[in-house]
């Protein structure tokens, strides 16, 4: 006798098939609910909140900034304290329109002859790839600082967008989710040095994040850009960190001795230096002396200065060194009586 209270195999992978489903759409919905943003939310911190915003962000395909925020004004222990910001989807704002003039109105304008050239106006994206384009979307989270439980709390919170997500592959080239940790720029900052190419840093970096290049939550352009800017900081201060090896050559060389010249801006023309090796070598094989400023490879367009002699094993030995900006006569008569 058949018991019909047994489940025929069939039945079985029915109820196992239906039970899964509806285990994974519970967890969607539970992971879902962790991310979302609700009002009466409560953070530690605004750094908090903002993160929390911006992992949001993330999963629904938008990219965030922040918007405004508010300081206490009150004369007490919580003066200038920030109560109250606001981040906003970054298309928020009105729409942008590009005007452009006229083939009359530029010429008007190149001989400043009128004030106000007609004009045609053109509603269209602007040519730069990385340009934002404005929809006055009002999707938005505000928090403020509630004093009495030391917490921040969403007290605003708008969901809805204006415009169409972005689908997950495309989220990593937002602004706001394009970041690089600090050890990762360390590493960067290493591979510059030894001009290591860009599509090799990026593969570096993927190697120790575990996943592939195109995975990465910044693309090659923005390390790229990233290189740029190390190379015009270091151009900047290279002259503090000449100084800075200078005086510390001085310190463990008393013989070590330097100098600059400078332009009426301060800019610096001339160096000259010599240590006490270079300045004993002279003293002792000085009565030869070659003298040449036809090297000019380097990234500043200064002329190499060195003064050079021969040893008494007929080996080349280094006296002084200079680096000069012209060939002119007082430059040379600045760098011979230095030396």
């Amino acid at each position: 006798m058949k018991d019909e209270n047994k489940l025929s195999q069939e039945g079985i992978e029915f109820f196992l098939e239906n039970d899964s489903i509806k285990k994974a759409i519970k967890l969607s919905q539970e992971d879902e609910k962790k991310h979302m943003p609700a009002l009466g939310m409560t953070f530690e911190s605004d750094a908090h909140a903002h993160r929390f915003y911006n992992e949001y962000s993330a999963i629904a395909g938008f990219s965030i900034q922040k918007a405004a925020n508010y300081h206490c004004q009150k004369k007490d222990a919580h003066n200038n304290k920030m109560t109250r910001f606001t981040m906003k989807c970054n298309r928020s704002g009105k729409p942008r329109i590009r005007i452009k003039p006229t083939a009359a109105g530029a010429k008007r304008r190149k001989y400043k002859t009128a004030k106000n050239a007609p004009t045609e106006l053109e509603n269209t994206t602007d040519r730069r790839r990385n340009y934002t384009i404005k929809t006055d979307c009002q999707a938005q989270m505000v928090v403020i600082w509630k004093f009495d439980i030391a917490q921040w709390v969403v007290t605003r919170l708008i969901i809805e967008h204006n415009h169409d997500l972005h689908p997950p592959g495309e989220v990593r080239f937002l602004r706001s989710h394009k970041y690089i940790t600090e050890q990762e720029k360390d590493l960067i900052r290493t591979c510059k040095r030894v001009n290591i190419p860009t599509r090799k840093k990026m593969a570096i970096m993927a190697f120790f994040r575990g996943r592939e290049p195109s995975s990465l939550p910044y693309t090659a352009k923005l390390i790229s850009s990233m290189g740029t800017k190390m190379r015009r900081d270091n151009g900047l201060n290279d002259m503090m960190q000449v100084v800075s090896f200078f005086e510390q050559k001085k310190s463990e060389d008393p013989l070590f001795f330097y100098s600059f010249k400078t332009d009426p801006a301060k800019n610096v023309m001339h160096i000259f230096w010599a240590d006490g090796t270079g300045i004993r070598n002279y003293q002792q094989y000085g009565n030869l002396l070659s003298f040449d400023t036809t090297y000019k490879t380097n990234k500043y367009n200064l002329k190499f200065a060195p003064f050079v002699g021969v040893n008494g094993h007929g080996d080349n030995c280094l006296f002084a060194c200079g680096f000069i900006q012209d060939e002119k006569k007082e430059t040379f008569e600045w760098l011979y009586k230095l030396f």
